[in-house]
């Protein structure tokens, strides 16, 4: 198989895979509003300010797994970019 076809093809999988990964990521921040305080609770470990359409306090918790979304879709994008990109480099004919 020649390289461009397989960069296609890894494009072809990883967009729609970091696509789906960000959709989830802010669905799950979505899910907050309402269900998380807007002061600052100690007791329940909600200490972290997020602003999303207004201050909210969330866990580490809740951070680490909107970091861990946000920041894996924002790779994925990436590298999909990158293989997309030089899928047409090596796509052209050579003069």
């Amino acid at each position: 198989m020649p390289l461009h076809k397989l960069l296609e093809r890894i494009t072809g999988v990883i967009a729609p895979v970091a696509v789906a990964i960000w959709c989830a990521a802010c669905g799950y921040i979505m899910s907050w509003s309402g269900h998380r305080p807007i002061q600052p609770d100690p007791t329940s470990g909600r200490i972290y300010a997020f602003n999303n359409h207004g201050i909210m306090y969330v866990s580490a918790q809740d951070l680490f797994w909107w970091h861990l979304g946000a920041g894996s879709a924002i790779a994925l994008a990436v590298i999909a970019g990158a293989c997309g990109l030089a899928a047409k480099r090596f796509g052209q004919p050579q003069p």
